[in-house]
């Protein structure tokens, strides 16, 4: 990979805010907003200028190696999500608590999701571009690099862990969408109502192009190769009133984190000569394998479309083993426990 320069600038120190009430800081009662870095770093690929923001667990020192966390912003949102959203404190504050680095990606655009792309440039290894760029910097365990996000973001971190696997030791999907092109494709070929358009990721181009039919492809590579996920620690949350990536049969007759992680009803495109059973869920893999596919589903009853679904504190216990894996409920942004 080609050698990549660094500029830090550091901001001035925040002030202490509060955890959001309610349990969801996840036991941590206080998170004083110590100075973030912004660091810049080039594209191994055209040289484009780009940056991340930086968060040092408490106690940080180059003797010893961490943990590293990776988030990835929204659709629309850019890498200071993790600093407007009501969970974002609590989620900095436990990635220090349970010794992680933690950075958060800009990306070159707003949109893209992640994909290496001539519209959007090459968002996908831009991102691993920051995570080398990371381990060149800090005492980074090369072992334990996890990737999360929200939204667009869940559509990345999908994506990214399931086409590099042996770079990551664990993937955080929330308000996830891990399926939605193939949905939103679907949909436009049957003529549902309100899919007359299909769902484009970069140059607003229509879905009967090759390039765009081999995206979708792509970026449902979870469906397709589940099986890359093997030894990944898979944590995903999603609510039942999400309207853009709904879990809800009512609203989208498409039932997506169920059918990554627990059965096969999913809508087929036959046009693409998929099988009746075109997904086989984590639940299967694990029954069979359960060392090799750890993974905790939370469902919200009534969640929406939100980074703010998230629990922070259980989401870096089960990526460090200390919550049990399976299906469970929460109310939203709550402790997750056995569903009804």
């Amino acid at each position: 990979m080609a050698a990549l320069a660094v500029l830090l600038t550091v901001p001035a120190t925040g002030a202490t805010a509060p955890v959001p009430a309610g349990g969801t800081g996840g036991g941590v009662a206080t998170f004083a907003a110590a100075a973030y870095r912004t660091i810049y770093y080039a594209s191994s690929v055209d040289g484009a200028n780009l940056s991340y923001l930086e968060w040092l667990p408490a106690g940080y020192s180059a003797r010893n190696t961490y943990p590293l966390a990776v988030f990835l912003h929204g659709l629309g949102q850019s890498g200071s999500e993790l600093l407007t959203e009501t969970q974002g404190p609590a989620t900095i504050a436990n990635a220090s608590a349970f010794g992680f680095v933690l950075i958060s990606i800009n990306t070159r655009t707003p949109a893209g999701f992640y994909v290496n792309s001539p519209y959007s440039g090459p968002q996908e290894q831009d991102v691993l571009d920051a995570i080398a760029h990371e381990e060149s910097l800090r005492s980074i365990r090369s072992s334990a690099v996890f990737l999360f996000g929200t939204s667009m973001g869940s559509i990345g971190a999908w994506s990214i862990a399931g086409h590099h696997p042996s770079l990551f030791r664990g993937i955080g999907a929330i308000a996830e969408c891990p399926e939605v092109y193939a949905a939103n494709y679907w949909h436009f070929l049957y003529d549902k109502p309100g899919y007359r358009q299909y769902l484009t990721t970069t140059g607003g181009q229509g879905p009967k192009t090759a390039y765009f039919r081999a995206q979708t492809y792509y970026l449902d590579n979870v469906r397709y190769y589940p099986t890359n996920y093997s030894g990944l620690r898979l944590y995903a949350v999603q609510g039942s009133a999400d309207n853009r990536c709904p879990n809800n049969l009512a609203l989208f007759g498409y039932q997506q984190s169920n059918n990554t992680f627990l059965n096969s009803t999913c809508l087929v495109i036959s046009v693409w000569g998929q099988p009746a059973n075109c997904q086989t869920p984590f639940a299967n893999f694990s029954s069979l394998f359960p060392k090799l596919y750890p993974w905790r589903f939370v469902y919200e009853p009534g969640g929406l479309h939100s980074f703010n679904d998230l629990n922070p504190k259980d989401l870096f216990q089960f990526w460090t083993g200390k919550v049990p894996v399976g299906l469970y409920c929460a109310r939203m942004g709550q402790t997750p426990s056995a569903c009804p």
